[in-house]
């Protein structure tokens, strides 16, 4: 009898939502929206169909436009990101850190590469080795849809 009871326990916490709140917005705000409309949405750019442009400018730094209206988020949310790929994706910097956001996008730029011990090379970081290498970009987005 007690271990029907712990199974029951169990499959009744398991199906249970978990709770999520905000405490602060993306402006650093305490977020007037109410609870309920706190929305977690999540995607990729996709492996090999991620579009790259080089950024005004500065034909070394790398850029893409993330949509994110499928979401239907009423104001920016908190974006956090990561860069994906079949290598040399693992030595970009501002990968991380998204630009431009908005409630139906946002940009990554990635803006060059780190040179550490185990890559002293030369190899050119540009819109090639991102194609030939499927970078992407996968993010999670966290605000309100009310």
């Amino acid at each position: 009898m007690m271990l029907f009871l712990s199974t029951l326990l169990l499959l009744v916490s398991s199906s249970m939502p978990a709770e999520i709140r905000m405490i602060r917005n993306h402006w650093g705000n305490v977020p007037s929206n109410p609870d309920p409309c706190l929305l977690t949405c999540t995607g990729s750019t996709g492996k090999g169909k991620t579009v790259w442009f080089t950024a005004d400018h500065w034909s070394s730094v790398l850029r893409t436009k993330v949509d994110i209206s499928e979401c239907g988020f009423v104001d920016a949310p908190i974006i956090t990101t990561s860069l994906g790929g079949d290598g040399w994706h693992d030595l970009a910097t501002g990968a991380a850190a998204p630009w431009l956001v908005s409630k139906d996008s946002f940009e990554t730029w990635v803006q060059g590469k780190v040179i550490s011990s185990v890559s002293m090379d030369k190899v050119p970081f540009d819109l090639e080795r991102a194609r030939d290498y499927n970078w992407h970009v996968n993010w999670v987005a966290t605000g309100f849809d009310c």
